[in-house]
C-alpha cells in the first residue's frame, strides 16, 4: 500500500510515433528487453519486415503467413518530493516467434501485405496513445481506468485488421492494398 499527499498522472511524451526504441536512452527505455528477444517495435523509415522475422511454425491453414500484432504496454509509478507519477509508455509490437509464413510461399507481395498488418498496429496504437493523453489516470486506480479505453481501441483495430483482409482478399488483391 501506498499513500501520496498528492497525485499526478503523465504519459511518457518519449513514446511519440515518430522514434522507435533504438532513440531512446537505455534508462528511459522499457521495452528495450522486449525487442531484444522475441519482439519488434514499429519503427518508422528505419525498418521493415522481412521473411526471417516469421519464425513461428505454420499450423495447418488456408493462409500463407499470419503476422503476430500487438499492442506493448508497461506503466510504471515513481514518487518525486512527495507526487506520485504515473508513467505509460505504448508501443505497436511484432511478435516474431508466433508469427508465421508456409514454406516455399514468401513473395514480396505477401510480405508487403503483412507489413500493412504491423502498420494498421501502429495506427491504433497512435489512436490508443492519443486517447490516453486525453484522460486523466489516477496513479493508483490506472489499470481500471485504461482498460475501458484499450478495449474500444483494440476492438475497432481488430475490425481494421479484418477489413483490411477482407478488402484485399488476404492478400490476393494486390491493388487494393495500395489503398
Amino acid at each position: 500500500f501506498f499513500s501520496s499527499r498528492r497525485r499526478h498522472t503523465r504519459l511518457q511524451g518519449d513514446w511519440s510515433s515518430d522514434v522507435c526504441s533504438s532513440d531512446l536512452p537505455e534508462k528511459g527505455n522499457s521495452f528495450s528487453y522486449f525487442e531484444k528477444k522475441d519482439t519488434l517495435l514499429w519503427c518508422p523509415n528505419k525498418y521493415r519486415l522481412n521473411w526471417k522475422d516469421f519464425r513461428g511454425i505454420a499450423p495447418e491453414s488456408p493462409f500463407s503467413a499470419q503476422s503476430n500484432c500487438m499492442f506493448l504496454f508497461v506503466a510504471r509509478t515513481e514518487t518525486v518530493t512527495d507526487t506520485l507519477h504515473l508513467y505509460l509508455q505504448l508501443a505497436a509490437c511484432f511478435a516474431r516467434t508466433t508469427s508465421w509464413v508456409k514454406e516455399g510461399i514468401s513473395s514480396d507481395t505477401l510480405l508487403d501485405h503483412e507489413q500493412v498488418h504491423f502498420n494498421i498496429c501502429e495506427w491504433y496504437s497512435r489512436k490508443l496513445r492519443k486517447r490516453l493523453l486525453e484522460f486523466n489516470f489516477d496513479p493508483i486506480e490506472y489499470s481500471m481506468q485504461f482498460q475501458p479505453v484499450f478495449d474500444e481501441v483494440w476492438k475497432d483495430y481488430q475490425l481494421a485488421q479484418q477489413r483490411y483482409d477482407d478488402e484485399t482478399e488476404h492478400g490476393l488483391i494486390s491493388e487494393m492494398q495500395l489503398r
